[in-house]
């Protein structure tokens, strides 16, 4: 065979070679996967760092618990005593959305006819008490619920609250008791 000849055949061969290969390399299989799901709010969390809140004694004159007292009290101007128990409520919530958070009591027995109060703090003088418990009063029904924050934020929010009490000179001499039930909605 001529020199040109086995060249061309070996050209002929290297390509024959190169393109059966290249059509191995080309096949191609598929598959698919679905993917699917829900995107769902976070859920809305309310709790609550404290079980219990005393007052240890309490009287309509505002008389001095001593050096580590359960409650501060103050004479009201009207008559009684206004009491704040030191015991913070620290309540957490968690939510997705903007939030209300709102509280509620039941009867409860021998509470003073102030009532219960949910206050932002503990008075510190007499004027303090006094603009503290012009309401905050917290209902003895879960119907017409008081508003303990009326714009929670979306995220996680911390806020302290503290009970108060209007202890007056009329009031039934015994131990007092009342379960506060606060709620959160969206």
């Amino acid at each position: 065979m001529h020199r040109w000849g086995r060249r061309f055949a070996s050209l002929i061969g290297a390509l024959v070679i190169l393109l059966g290969s290249a059509g191995v390399s080309s096949a191609q299989t598929t598959d698919t996967v679905s993917v699917s799901g829900q995107v769902a709010p976070a859920p809305l969390n309310i709790s609550i760092a404290t079980d219990s809140v005393n007052f240890g004694n309490i009287d309509y004159k505002a008389t001095s618990q001593g050096a580590s007292p359960a409650a501060q009290g103050f004479e009201a101007q009207g008559g009684g005593a206004y009491w704040t128990a030191v015991t913070p409520i620290v309540i957490n919530v968690s939510s997705p959305n903007p939030w209300t958070g709102q509280v509620c009591r039941d009867s409860g027995s021998n509470v003073p006819e102030g009532g219960i109060r949910l206050l932002g703090r503990v008075p510190q003088d007499q004027q303090e008490a006094s603009a503290d418990f012009g309401g905050n009063n917290v209902i003895p029904t879960c119907s017409g619920n008081l508003t303990w924050l009326l714009s929670g934020s979306t995220g996680s929010t911390t806020t302290t609250k503290y009970i108060g009490t209007w202890v007056q000179s009329t009031d039934q001499l015994g131990t007092l008791s009342t379960r506060l039930t606060f709620s959160v909605t969206t």
